[in-house]
């Protein structure tokens, strides 16, 4: 479902096409969490772009969702639920993040 390399990021969504990531596309990785009746139900890992495709900041959906959510989620074109994978949620952050910074460091 998931496949972390050196420069890139693969997210598999089932019966459709793999989405590839690359890092120097990716600002951050944080989370966010769904609650229900008072209770986490899920958790996912949101990819924040450094910027979006000049198709997807044209579109309707993305100038409301821009006015109405913080910029860092507004360009969250990807997302990770944490919940069928085999890695705790806050294991799976420190590993993105510090391939985020190691890659970062290398293209300095």
């Amino acid at each position: 479902m998931l496949i972390v390399k050196d420069d890139e990021v693969i997210i598999s969504i089932f019966l459709r096409k793999d989405r590839v990531v690359k890092f120097e596309d990716i600002e951050s990785f944080f989370l966010v969490k769904t609650y229900h009746k008072g209770f986490v139900s899920n958790r996912f890992i949101f990819v924040e772009l450094r910027g979006t495709s000049m198709k997807y900041s044209k579109t309707w959906f993305y100038k409301l969702f821009n006015r109405i959510t913080p910029k860092k989620i507004a360009n969250s074109k990807y997302s990770i639920q944490t919940t069928f994978l085999d890695i705790r949620h806050d294991e799976l952050l420190k590993i993105l993040n510090k391939r985020l910074r190691d890659f970062n460091k290398s293209r300095n």
